[in-house]
């Protein structure tokens, strides 16, 4: 129950960090807006302004971004960290919604205190200055604010794993060291959509370019994960390692098959075969497989 609920605040907490940051940004750009303003009047308009109505200009021109930010910065976190094959038509089309929402927010405006003027060449007036601030914002987020949030995130996460209860994890038979925490689940790509699955319904990982392909019965599903990484979140004592491109769950093993060369193959009992590395053959003797010799050749 306390990783659940630590799963739970994470988003929020990221959420409410988000919304914090956004404000307190805009806050000092509006302020450095208004002060600007009253500067440009005085020395280049020879024209007094407050301070007060300089600031009513700038929340004019900018108020729509105090929304918009926080769900921007919000979506570029989701996007990266999926990190799916579509990444770069998601976050194209991300950039493109922003900017039209901020267009129709801001010729809205215009539109609504002029009614006098033309909504399309409000627009085309708009364009670059809306574009310009979706820049600075992406910017911002790209090179200030996403690693310290992603920090933030896996940090979320390692805690998350370290609070879960001990009942869920099966003790290695190779070592009498408690084994690490591991979270039960997955979630992995399919299609275009994604899917969070049990580890123990896995019955094999195969490397697959950038992506490790995890087989369930005859279902397949990509991680974007190297393989080593992937060793060191699997559930301790449940999978073990069997060739360079190949993890196996220990309970999918029907019977090992030995060759003269010193390799040898993984039968499972969903009727697959896996090469076994010479390499690898070791860390098989704590389990007590049926050994079988495949047929010689002459």
């Amino acid at each position: 129950m306390l990783a659940i609920r630590t799963a739970d605040l994470a988003p929020r907490f990221l959420w409410d960090k988000e919304i914090g940051l956004s404000f307190v940004g805009w806050g000092v750009f509006l302020t450095c807006a208004a002060l600007y303003c009253i500067v440009y009047n005085q020395l280049v308009l020879i024209s007094p302004a407050t301070f007060l109505s300089s600031f009513i200009w700038s929340l004019k021109e900018y108020a729509h971004w105090l929304v918009i930010t926080p769900l921007l910065i919000a979506q570029l976190r989701r996007i990266h960290q999926s990190k799916g094959s579509h990444f770069i038509f998601h976050y194209a089309g991300l950039l493109t919604t922003t900017l039209s929402a901020a267009l129709i927010a801001r010729v809205g405006v215009d539109v609504f205190l002029n009614p006098q003027r033309n909504f399309a060449a409000s627009a085309v007036y708009f364009f670059p200055t809306q574009l310009s601030v979706l820049g600075f914002v992406v910017i911002i987020w790209e090179l200030l604010l996403r690693r310290p949030i992603e920090r933030t995130t896996k940090h979320t996460d390692s805690q998350q794993v370290s609070t879960q209860p001990a009942d869920n994890f099966i003790a290695s038979p190779s070592t009498e060291t408690p084994p690490a925490r591991q979270d039960d689940s997955v979630l992995v790509m399919k299609g275009n959509g994604e899917r969070l699955i049990k580890w123990d319904s896995v019955d094999f990982i195969s490397a697959a370019g950038n992506y490790m392909e995890l087989t369930c019965g005859n279902e397949k599903y990509l991680l974007r994960v190297s393989m080593k990484q992937l060793e060191q979140s699997l559930p301790a004592g449940c999978f073990i390692r069997i060739h360079r491109s190949h993890i196996v769950n220990i309970a999918a093993i029907d019977r090992i098959i030995a060759q003269p060369a010193g390799n040898g193959a993984i039968a499972l009992r969903n009727a697959h075969v896996l090469p076994l590395s010479k390499g690898y053959k070791q860390a098989l003797n704590a389990y007590k497989f049926v050994t079988h010799s495949s047929p010689s050749h002459h």
